[in-house]
């Protein structure tokens, strides 16, 4: 009995501190709201609100005194929601204004040709030719300045069999050509400036008896010359020709000078005046005078002194042509005899045939045919004796070309 009670006392107290220790027990005050747009947090953590009512036990100062109390659940506060800002226009480039363009302006009249379209014009002015207003052409296409029918280059040989010096002998002779220009400028002292080499000589092959005759005559030299145009179709030229006239073992200078005027009528037809002034020959005033005239570009005519000229087909593969020469030339001999002259004049006419083959179209293959219809030889000794030649015929051989 005593064993029991031991027990049982001790179990008592422990029972009794048990139930004060409960009665003491507050419940925590309930969690704060930090912010209204923030969720709630309540202590402690492991705990979550019920939305069930539930009964609470608090204490008044009393561990005895038990009372229970009703718990509203709380009501969800409202959650914060982010919202992105609105982001600011963006910028637009504005678009181009339309361009303005203008209309094209209406078709000038132009009034008829005087023949059919389908004819071919032909191109007959060079060096900037122009139209002025009443209808007259200015600075007219001149057959003798602008008709490309000169060859740029001609070297050739001819030979003459046994001709006759009067009552002296005979002698073969065999002649050389050559001419080709040096150089040619158009703007040049508000005119055009070209320069040529030209050569020409004599070979007798024997002497026929006379002595006073050398081996060989030649006159060649550089001939150079600088021509006007004005917008009337008139043009002026002037040329030089600084050379040599004479035999060839003793070479005598001279400078004949050309003065020339050129009239253009249409770009067919021009006319050509002019002399050449040779001092101490045997004509000192050579006329150089003519016209020129190509109607078509099948035909050509160059009628003038000292050399005229007729030719088909100009230009083309095959053409054909007739020529008249006047030449007249002195030459100046050795002066240490006495008795031997000075100076020896040969003076003929001449008029050929022949044909010329233009394979490539740069260069010709010239072949002629021609007779001597006068022919005078004349030195001055004592009574300025002349002597006739005898009117062979010859043949003569060019290479010309365009280049």
């Amino acid at each position: 009995m005593i064993h029991k009670c031991i027990f049982k006392f001790p179990a008592a107290i422990a029972i009794s501190s048990t139930f004060a220790i409960a009665a003491s027990w507050e419940d925590p005050p309930p969690a704060t709201v930090i912010d209204a747009g923030e969720p709630v947090y309540t202590q402690p953590v492991g705990q979550t609100a019920q939305p069930q009512t539930r009964q609470v036990r608090q204490t008044r100062k009393s561990a005895q005194q038990y009372q229970t109390r009703q718990v509203q659940p709380r009501q969800p506060q409202p959650q914060s929601r982010y919202v992105q800002p609105e982001s600011e226009p963006r910028y637009v480039q504005p678009q181009p204004q339309p361009r303005y363009v203008q209309p094209e302006p209406e078709p000038r009249y132009v009034p008829p040709r005087d023949h059919a379209p389908y004819v071919e014009e032909p191109e007959m002015y060079e060096y900037s030719a122009r139209e002025d207003v009443s209808g007259h052409y200015g600075d007219l296409f001149s057959q003798h300045l602008d008709a490309k029918r000169r060859p740029v280059y001609s070297y050739g040989g001819g030979y003459v069999a046994e001709t006759e010096f009067g009552t002296y002998g005979v002698t073969d002779m065999a002649e050389a050509n050559l001419e080709f220009r040096l150089f040619r400028f158009d703007n040049f002292l508000w005119g055009h400036f070209d320069a040529w080499v030209v050569g020409h000589g004599i070979y007798f092959i024997d002497n026929p008896g006379m002595e006073a005759i050398p081996d060989g005559l030649m006159d060649a030299g550089i001939d150079v010359g600088l021509w006007w145009r004005f917008v009337n179709g008139w043009s002026t030229e002037i040329r030089a020709m600084p050379g040599v006239f004479s035999g060839v073992t003793q070479p005598t200078f001279g400078i004949p000078i050309t003065l020339n005027a050129y009239y253009a009528f249409n770009p067919q037809l021009s006319l050509k005046l002019g002399a050449t002034y040779r001092s101490g020959w045997d004509i000192p005033v050579m006329p150089s005078a003519g016209i020129a005239w190509e109607p078509v570009d099948l035909f050509r005519v160059e009628a003038m002194l000292p050399k005229s000229k007729i030719t088909l087909f100009p230009d083309h593969v095959l053409s054909f042509f007739g020529t008249f020469e006047w030449r007249n030339v002195t030459y100046a001999l050795s002066d240490e005899e006495p008795s031997m002259p000075d100076k020896l004049t040969l003076d003929d006419m001449l008029v050929t045939g022949g044909v010329a083959l233009s394979p490539m179209g740069d260069y010709s293959i010239v072949g002629e045919y021609g007779m001597f219809i006068s022919r005078e030889l004349s030195a001055d000794v004592e009574k300025d004796k002349a002597i006739d030649l005898s009117e062979e015929s010859f043949i003569r051989v060019m290479l010309q070309g365009s280049f």
